[in-house]
């Protein structure tokens, strides 16, 4: 955690940078399962900025994820030639800064086998560690201890490779979190499972339980991206990516278990379009950041005018535990409103934060973003 400035200097800095799209305000026209904000709290973001952009033959660079270590916060990226590349030729990116203004120049991650994708970061008392899946392999896993030199990438979880089952894609890891002594990771395949893994020092993994088995609901299928966060009461709360076989969208999906988070229970969300989250808690707030779809087709977001131009775009909501719903906060600028999202997010205090994203235009350029974040 990082010692935060007061709310007074958070909103002198960020709250004004953006104007008119830094929060929804009262009712509007909201798919089912969509609330309007809660008159009683807001999430507001500001003092926006491009952190990372490139020219040359890489230009695309995209999947963030954001920690805070040893004063400094790090956010790691792939960087390739498009979105979808052929031959595949993603690396991963790591990049440092003290003050969130001024960020070093890139480093270059050890490569792997394959599309190197989708890095998550995870910070240890003693060391960084990144895991990368190059698709279609296992989640691969690399650390430092001084964020430039790093280890040779391993398999993260060997054991995957026999519980993924055979003709199947491999084993994902998302968003590492630590709780209670230990780490705890979602870690999906594709034959519609989703695995709690749990580890000691975050580098070698074991089984702890089964999140989700079968398309868990019969109108989805291929759980994967499932972002966990713990509860004030301690329990486990998770967040995933659904494929939606009536709508045709991705859809989110909560499940929710008490220590020893062996037995979970499920609650399908409503079809509004969702992917990439990522989830925090800030006091007894849960902040949600997302894709989503804006306009006025089945499973979008079908909003004022004023909140910009409909397209894909990168959303923050809060979670109503009471209800499971997803409750729209903000909606984020964006150049091209054709591909983005894939936050990292650093809970500062529990009122203030930070977030990371990309925003592209799903060809051949993306550039990564930033912007803090704060409860009101």
């Amino acid at each position: 955690m990082k010692p935060s400035q007061s709310r007074r200097q958070f909103f002198q800095i960020g709250a004004a940078a953006l104007g008119g799209v830094c929060g929804v305000d009262g009712a509007s026209d909201l798919p089912r399962g969509i609330a309007a904000v809660p008159k009683s709290k807001n999430v507001i973001f500001g003092d926006v900025r491009r952190i990372f952009s490139s020219t040359g033959k890489r230009n695309y660079n995209a999947f963030t994820s954001m920690t805070y270590w040893r004063d400094r916060y790090w956010v790691v990226f792939t960087q390739k030639t498009k979105h979808i590349a052929n031959p595949p030729d993603g690396r991963i990116m790591l990049i440092l800064s003290e003050d969130l203004r001024t960020w070093s120049a890139p480093i270059l991650l050890p490569d792997a086998i394959g599309d190197d994708r989708d890095a998550k970061i995870l910070a240890t008392p003693d060391r960084l560690v990144v895991y990368n899946t190059p698709y279609p392999h296992e989640t691969l896993v690399c650390h430092s201890r001084n964020g430039r030199d790093w280890t040779k990438p391993v398999p993260a979880y060997p054991a995957g490779q026999q519980r993924r089952g055979r003709g199947t894609g491999g084993a994902q890891f998302w968003k590492p979190k630590w709780h209670a002594g230990a780490y705890y990771v979602a870690c999906d395949y594709t034959n519609d499972r989703v695995d709690l893994l749990k580890s000691s020092d975050g580098i070698q993994w074991k089984y702890h339980a089964t999140m989700m088995s079968g398309g868990k609901h019969p109108r989805t299928k291929h759980p994967t991206e499932t972002a966990i966060v713990f509860l004030q009461d301690e329990s486990c709360l998770a967040l995933t990516r659904l494929n939606d076989l009536e709508g045709g969208n991705c859809i989110a999906g909560f499940s929710l278990a008490r220590p020893p988070y062996d037995k979970w229970e499920f609650t399908l969300g409503e079809a509004v379009r969702f992917g990439g989250p990522a989830v925090e808690r800030f006091g007894d707030t849960i902040v949600v950041a997302a894709r989503a779809e804006l306009g006025d087709k089945p499973g979008f977001l079908n909003l004022p005018l004023d909140y910009g131009w409909n397209g894909m775009r990168a959303v923050l909501y809060t979670l109503n535990l009471s209800t499971m719903r997803l409750e729209l906060q903000a909606v984020l600028p964006s150049e091209h409103r054709r591909d983005n999202s894939y936050f990292g997010m650093v809970c500062e205090t529990e009122s203030s934060g930070v977030i990371s994203w990309y925003d592209g235009n799903t060809t051949d350029k993306s550039d990564i973003w930033l912007a803090r974040i704060g409860i009101v």
